[in-house]
């Protein structure tokens, strides 16, 4: 026999506010880190780096193969785009919004 579901007392909308708050508490750890890692790569021109590195290598004394960086390198460029990609009729019809600025809005 198996025990008794346990019970929720909150209201669905409480507990979707809680889960989506540390949802977007992770989002805001995930967006600052890859802000410094678009700010390491900018500045220490890791690009450059990346391409000169030999198919199949590691790049520089990373355990990073220059084809993993470079799939790496297109998801966080992907992701940067979508950070700055307007999302239509948010929060009312008619206005739009960033993922970017909605993670950095207050109130």
């Amino acid at each position: 026999m198996f025990p008794p579901m346990p019970t929720n007392s909150q209201s669905a909308i409480r507990e979707w506010a809680t889960l989506t708050g540390q949802i977007l508490d992770q989002a805001q750890i995930l967006i600052d880190n890859f802000s410094r890692v678009r700010r390491v790569a900018a500045y220490n021109d890791l690009d450059a780096l990346i391409e000169s590195t030999e198919a199949g290598a590691f790049v520089g004394d990373s355990q990073i193969t220059k084809e993993h960086a470079v799939i790496v390198r297109a998801i966080l460029g992907s992701f940067g785009v979508w950070l700055e990609t307007p999302i239509t009729d948010v929060p009312a019809p008619g206005e739009s919004i960033t993922p970017i600025a909605g993670m950095s809005r207050r109130g």
